[in-house]
């Protein structure tokens, strides 16, 4: 039973971390992958902090891009 906790916190860190790795380097640049590789292990406490900043990295591109106009809208 042990065994199965085991591959199943595996299975979870491994998606954590590669989530973690597609939102950070779409919407924040990346700069520190092992961040993000760090978060997806300990994911009980870490990958929501995580997720929150990328949300907001995304949140911040999305607002400069539309202060540039360079934002795609498909309405007009």
């Amino acid at each position: 039973m042990i065994l199965l906790y085991i591959l199943v916190y595996g299975l979870v860190a491994a998606g954590c971390i590669f989530a973690l790795l597609i939102g950070a380097n779409a919407w924040t640049g990346l700069e520190r992958p092992w961040v993000y590789v760090l978060c997806g292990c300990l994911w009980p406490v870490a990958a929501l902090p995580a997720a929150g900043y990328i949300a907001a990295g995304w949140y911040i591109n999305r607002k400069e891009a539309k202060e540039d106009g360079t934002e795609k809208c498909d309405a007009h």
